[in-house]
């Protein structure tokens, strides 16, 4: 008997959570924002999903947020470029 591999037969787009990245939050009554994610980052299911735009005015304005070492949202977006 042989075996194929299962193939994943869903939309691209609903792999990659239909949107450009998650915002994760802290814990505590300031729930700042705490790290960010691509939308295909796997290692958190956590936090909010938010648009590019977003995504990079808190990149680039709260101290405390930093960007996932792994899915790097900060190089996909374009950040380090500008």
């Amino acid at each position: 008997m042989r075996f194929e591999p299962q193939t994943n037969s869903a939309p691209t787009a609903y792999r990659h959570r239909n949107h450009p990245g998650w915002i994760e939050y802290g814990i505590g009554a300031a729930r700042r924002p705490d790290r960010i994610h691509t939308g295909a980052c796997k290692v958190t299911s956590r936090g909010r999903a938010a648009t590019r735009d977003t995504i990079l005015e808190v990149l680039r304005t709260v101290p405390s947020a930093i960007a996932c070492p792994l899915c790097r949202p900060d190089s996909e977006l374009g950040l380090l470029d500008s």
